[in-house]
C-alpha cells in the first residue's frame, strides 16, 4: 500500500512539472530569475545629460532618453533621488539642489520618450556635481522593476564654452577664464559674495568670511518657560548667543571698532535689490496672463 501511494505521488509531481513546462519548480531554481532577466531587457536608457542652458530660462535642466525594447506596452515613472554638488575637492552639498519635473505615462513597444528635470535658480553658472534618479516601470503582466542611474552636470566655463552653453546664453562669454578664490564668490559681480540664501535655497544662509564659503545657520532654542528669551541668534558670528551673559569689554570693543568693510555690504544690498526686482518681473510676466485668462 505504501509503494502504491509513493508511486501516485511521484507521478502526480511529474505531471505538474510536465504540464507547466517549467523545470524551475522541479529543480528548486528560483522561478522569478528568468522573469527578472526579461524585465531588464524591457527598458534601456539610451542617452542622458544636460540640456542647453539659456538666458530666458531660470536654472539648468537634465534629461534622459528611455527606449522600450520589449514586446508590450509598459508604464514608467521617473523620480529624482538626490543631487550632490561639489563645492570644493573636500566639500560637497547634497541638500540644496532639488529637481522638478520628470515623466509618468505609458510607452508603446519600440517607442522612445524623453524625461527632463529642471533645477530653478538664479545661480545656474559655476555648478558641478551629479544627480541620482530612479526609473520605475511595470509591464502588462504587472511585473515591476527599477533602474537607478546618474546624470552629471557641469556649468563651469573653463578654457572653452561647453556645447550646451554656446547658444542663447550670453553669460558664457563673461564666465570664460574668470576665477574667484571661492565658488561662493560671484564671478559676474567682481568676486563679491553670492546671496547664500538664494543660491542654496535656504539650506545655507550665512557667508563665512574666513573660509569664503556659505554655511548653514544654527537653530537657536530659547527656554519657553521664561518671561524673556535667554538665547538668540547673532548674525555677526552665526552662533547662538546666551543672553544671560553680560556684555564684556571684548564685545564693546567690537561694537566701537567694526572690522568689516561696510562698502561691500552696501554693494551687496544694491545687487540683492536688483535680483529681487528681476524675480518679481519674471513672476509678473508668467502669472499676469494666467490671471487675466
Amino acid at each position: 500500500m505504501f509503494r502504491l501511494w509513493l508511486f501516485l505521488i511521484i507521478n502526480f509531481y511529474v505531471a505538474i512539472c510536465t504540464a507547466r513546462k517549467n523545470k524551475t519548480i522541479c529543480t528548486g531554481v528560483n522561478a522569478d530569475a528568468p522573469m527578472k532577466e526579461m524585465m531588464k531587457e524591457t527598458v534601456t536608457v539610451k542617452d542622458r545629460g544636460m540640456m542647453p542652458v539659456k538666458d530666458a530660462e531660470l536654472g539648468f535642466s537634465l534629461f534622459v532618453t528611455v527606449h522600450n525594447v520589449g514586446l508590450g506596452a509598459i508604464q514608467i515613472m521617473t523620480r529624482p533621488v538626490q543631487c550632490c554638488e561639489v563645492i570644493t575637492p573636500s566639500l560637497s552639498d547634497c541638500k540644496s539642489i532639488k529637481l522638478m519635473g520628470g515623466f509618468m505615462g505609458t510607452i508603446r513597444p519600440g517607442q522612445y520618450i524623453n524625461a527632463s528635470w529642471t533645477y530653478p535658480t538664479l545661480y545656474e553658472y559655476n555648478r558641478r556635481g551629479e544627480c541620482v534618479l530612479d526609473l520605475w516601470w511595470k509591464d502588462h503582466y504587472n511585473r515591476t522593476d527599477t533602474k537607478r542611474f546618474t546624470i552629471p552636470f557641469d556649468t563651469y566655463v573653463m578654457h572653452a564654452v561647453p556645447w550646451y552653453m554656446k547658444d542663447d546664453y550670453k553669460k558664457a562669454d563673461k564666465l570664460l577664464n574668470k576665477r574667484c578664490d571661492s565658488p561662493d564668490l560671484d564671478v559676474l559681480e567682481n568676486c563679491l559674495p553670492v546671496d547664500c540664501h538664494m543660491k542654496y535655497d535656504g539650506t545655507k544662509n550665512y557667508f563665512n568670511w574666513k573660509d569664503l564659503l556659505c554655511v548653514p545657520s544654527p537653530t537657536c532654542y530659547a527656554n519657553p518657560h521664561r518671561d524673556l528669551p535667554d538665547v538668540a541668534y547673532s548674525p555677526n558670528c552665526n552662533q547662538c548667543i546666551d543672553l544671560e551673559t553680560p556684555i564684556g569689554e571684548d564685545d564693546m570693543g567690537f561694537l566701537v571698532r567694526p572690522t568689516v568693510n561696510m562698502d561691500i555690504f552696501e554693494t551687496m544690498n544694491q545687487r540683492k535689490i536688483k535680483r529681487f526686482a528681476n524675480v518679481n518681473l519674471i513672476l509678473y510676466v508668467i502669472l499676469i496672463p494666467q490671471v487675466r485668462n
